[in-house]
């Protein structure tokens, strides 16, 4: 009615304590499907039909995010059964069975179910404005407890709106939040890049704003693909917090290139967007993107270790070892201070000699402890 004000919303709901349901056991494994809410505790039993002579084996559970508990004791001659099992997450879970004495018949399995009491909660929505500089307001929200959640704004494909934050979305695992928090991804006003850094894509709002997690979440934030041109070398990722201080996020970045996302750990809640190095003024980063080391992806033997060390001071230079620490080589490929850009070309994350064919070796992105031990100093 417009009246404004506080309200007080309590949820009830009540679902079956015990499911029972025939099963026919027969060659294979047998599945049987149920769905729990999080930190519900269940107990599993299953036993020969009447007159059947077929011998009932738990043999795991599968649930949502990776869930697996093997079972596979020896039970008893015509029943198995599994005790107390807490599953942490809410969701749809699978129970299978198979018959060990390979007759098969009929046997029925029962999932007792025991659900926590809701925890009340204290849920703050603060006013905030929402909006970028073109004007979209968007914000989504979920309250997400201990046991870990998703919360985002879906891709128009997977049926999600037609918005600039399409993809936006903040992964919390189990144990980052104690109690149950509420979340909330949306729209923000531009976050300005740092230097002679350019804006590659929109500002994704994360809230509560400053809220510290008890271990790192995965952000996932929109961009633009097509400004990079298959080499993520320059992407950057800067945040502005509560007062407005912008810095850079530490990488490394992965990338989506199909769903044109970037996913990166944060501790912390705030606003983010990607940015592109050199972008907000001339050129596109020059040469740096070329320094440092590279391990080559496709080796000539199982043990050989190929690097290739790019520095302004030595140019490039092959290190080659073994993982036995038996030999190391290293060579100068050009002469000192030849124009990187003109020998080295990056494409789809991998650095290649420019212009050489397509079997010519490709490099990944490596760390200087990854070269073997034998190998000096570079």
């Amino acid at each position: 009615g417009g009246t404004r004000g506080d309200y007080a919303l309590s949820v009830s709901f009540k679902t079956g304590k015990k499911i029972a349901r025939p099963v026919s056991l027969g060659a294979g494994e047998t599945a049987v499907p149920f769905a729990v809410e999080a930190g519900t505790t269940i107990k599993v039993g299953v036993k020969a039909g009447k007159g059947s002579t077929v011998v009932p084996r738990i043999l795991r559970i599968e649930g949502p995010g990776g869930f697996l508990l093997a079972a596979g004791g020896p039970g008893k001659a015509a029943s198995d059964a599994l005790g107390k099992t807490v599953l942490v997450r809410g969701g749809d879970y699978v129970l299978y069975l198979d018959d060990s004495s390979g007759t098969g018949g009929a046997a029925t399995v029962t999932i007792k179910r025991k659900q926590p009491k809701p925890a009340k909660r204290r849920i703050d929505l603060r006013a905030r404005a929402i909006g970028n500089a073109s004007g979209e307001r968007l914000a989504v929200s979920d309250v997400v407890d201990a046991t870990g959640g998703a919360v985002g704004v879906a891709l128009p494909g997977d049926g999600g709106p037609d918005s600039l934050i399409a993809g936006a979305s903040v992964v919390v695992p189990a144990g980052a939040v104690s109690s149950p928090t509420p979340i909330i991804v949306a729209t923000a006003a531009d976050v300005k890049p740092k230097g002679n850094d350019g804006g590659a894509g929109p500002s994704v709002f994360f809230g509560p704003e400053g809220l510290r997690f008890g271990e790192d979440v995965d952000v996932t934030i929109p961009f633009d693909v097509a400004q990079f041109q298959g080499d993520f070398a320059d992407l950057r990722i800067y945040t502005r917090d509560a007062r407005g201080k912008v810095t850079l996020v530490p990488g490394p970045y992965q990338v989506d290139v199909e769903n044109g996302t970037c996913t990166f750990p944060v501790s912390h809640f705030s606003s983010f967007r990607a940015a592109r190095a050199g972008a907000g003024g001339s050129g596109g980063g020059g040469e740096a993107k070329f320094l440092g080391v590279w391990k080559q992806v496709t080796q000539v033997e199982p043990t050989d270790l190929v690097f290739l060390i790019v520095s302004k001071a030595d140019g490039v230079q092959i290190v080659a070892g073994t993982t036995t620490d038996t030999f190391c080589t290293r060579s100068p490929l050009y002469p000192v201070f030849t124009p990187l850009d003109t020998v080295l070309e990056i494409v789809n994350g991998r650095l290649r000699f420019k212009g050489a064919e397509q079997q010519s070796p490709e490099f990944e992105a490596a760390s200087e402890s990854e070269v073997p031990t034998n190998c000096e100093t570079f």
